[in-house]
């Protein structure tokens, strides 16, 4: 059957716990798929977007549409323990909150964000490992990013364009 989410954004099932997790509102709903029941959501705040799980399935990687007058941000959510951290990236020019994320497969993140307009946003490169991001390329505001099977390609479908520009970043 189906599961009643009001406002969802994107899903993540995390096959080692048998949990869905959903986002589109200020908490991650979690989905207990062995029980058919929902577990106590996380609240994150802001306004969760895209997710990710790591390569080694212990972490949860969410976007969110919410930043401050300098900084957004990708929140982490460890999926054993359920602790939460933020990092925070420095807005470029009219940017807003983060959109989506993927890893790739050496467990780095991509990062596409919001653009409070109409335009172009960083495309970012965060490693969790030593904390250090670098911004590899210029994409439109909203870009989809999806990994591929073995996280060998990160697929980029740009949003905001008739001609549906996409492209692909390889690991």
């Amino acid at each position: 059957g189906f599961i009643t989410a009001p406002n969802r954004v994107d899903v993540a099932y995390s096959a080692a716990q048998g949990v869905l997790y959903i986002s589109g509102t200020d908490q991650l709903l979690r989905y207990d798929m062995h029980t058919n029941s929902f577990l106590t959501p996380i609240t994150l705040g802001g306004r969760t977007l895209g997710m990710d799980i790591s390569p080694d399935g212990k972490t949860l990687a969410v976007a969110n549409s919410q930043s401050d007058s300098s900084h957004n941000f990708v929140d982490f959510v460890d999926l054993q323990s359920g602790q939460t951290k933020r990092t925070t990236f420095n807005l470029d020019f009219y940017e807003g909150g983060t959109f989506t994320v993927a890893y790739d497969k050496n467990n780095k993140l991509l990062v596409s964000s919001q653009f409070r307009g109409s335009g172009w946003t960083p495309l970012r490169q965060y490693d969790p490992a030593s904390g250090n991001t670098s911004i590899i390329g210029s994409v439109r505001q909203n870009s989809m990013l999806t990994p591929s099977a073995d996280r060998s390609v990160i697929a980029v479908a740009e949003s905001n364009i008739s001609s549906g520009s996409w492209g692909a970043y390889h690991a």
